[in-house]
């Protein structure tokens, strides 16, 4: 558990993100398409 506290924040880091890197470049396409 004590462990466990110090993940969190990369982890949440990571996990909004990746989502943005993976969304951003599907939105500049439509976009421009």
């Amino acid at each position: 558990m004590r462990t466990w506290k110090r993940i969190p924040k990369t982890t949440m880091l990571i996990s909004l993100v990746s989502p943005f890197l993976l969304i951003t470049p599907v939105l500049f396409y439509a976009a421009l398409a």
